[in-house]
């Protein structure tokens, strides 16, 4: 998968308590998701899938900043399928592919320090049959009580119409404020309102599901909602006809070293 990076200007920062995009590249091997937690009711069968995203700055860039995460799902590690097997990592911005999983009502599922197999977050989720889900790390090394684990669905059917994208916009950067993704290219001139830093819901608004808009490329501004101030331009985004897209913010306000304000682009199909 190809993945495409956007970053801040250093001097956009100082208009900001703000935001926001990068898309990243990378291949991984084959694997699979194993184990099951005893639950009250039988797995189901490997039919669901899981993509796992590692958005938590800092984890990890390089050997001398936070370690990379390995996975454990019900407390056994995700590995590929070499023999012997090896576990997997999932380093900051690594890109995203989907995993089959087994299905069962209690499923947990941990992040791990690589080097010495610490705990950086876990959640317990129900995973249902022929389900499709994104789960999260976010927050920062640094946070007092840990990383967190946040489990988005996503359903991938039907597809959209004829000419049109799928699109939503989830906000994962911990310290920047309130924003907005703004079309200036055209209409919709508000592709996404006002978010805040891991908001799902509001009102009745619920952010997984996905936005249909026409495809084709696109000249995007992030903006703070306070002041329509933009605070990152995304020139160039394609979204193409068919597809469906997460755009996710990450990175830090004020980060440097590969931890920049920005957000990546995950291809769902």
């Amino acid at each position: 998968m190809k993945n495409i990076i956007y970053t801040m200007k250093p001097f956009q920062l100082l208009s900001l308590v703000g935001l926001f995009v990068a898309f990243s590249a990378c291949e991984q091997e084959e694997d699979y998701l194993t184990g099951d937690p005893r639950p009250s009711v039988s797995p189901y069968a490997v039919n669901s899938n899981v993509m796992i995203v590692n958005a938590s700055p800092g984890a990890k860039l390089s050997a001398a900043a936070a370690p990379v995460a390995n996975l454990q799902v019900n407390n056994v590690l995700v590995t590929n399928t070499a023999t012997p097997p090896v576990a997997l990592d999932f380093a900051y911005l690594s890109a995203p592919t989907y995993r089959g999983v087994v299905a069962t009502p209690q499923t947990q599922i941990r992040f791990v320090n690589k080097e010495g197999g610490a705990s950086l977050g876990s959640a317990n989720f129900s995973i249902a049959q022929n389900s499709n889900s994104t789960v999260f790390l976010i927050d920062s090394t640094t946070r007092v009580g840990g990383q967190r684990v946040v489990r988005v669905t996503e359903t991938l059917t039907p597809a959209p119409a004829a000419g049109k994208a799928r699109v939503r916009f989830l906000h994962f950067s911990p310290n920047a404020p309130e924003v907005q993704v703004v079309n200036v290219t055209g209409a919709p001139a508000t592709l996404f309102s006002a978010r805040r830093y891991n908001e799902l819901n509001r009102g009745s608004a619920n952010f997984a599901n996905f936005t249909e808009i026409d495809a084709g490329t696109f000249n995007l501004e992030v903006r703070l909602t306070s002041d329509n101030t933009p605070v990152l331009t995304l020139n160039g985004v394609n979204f193409a006809s068919g597809k469906f897209y997460t755009v996710y913010a990450r990175g830090l306000v004020g980060g440097a070293a590969g931890q920049e304000l920005g957000a990546s682009i995950i291809l769902h199909n």
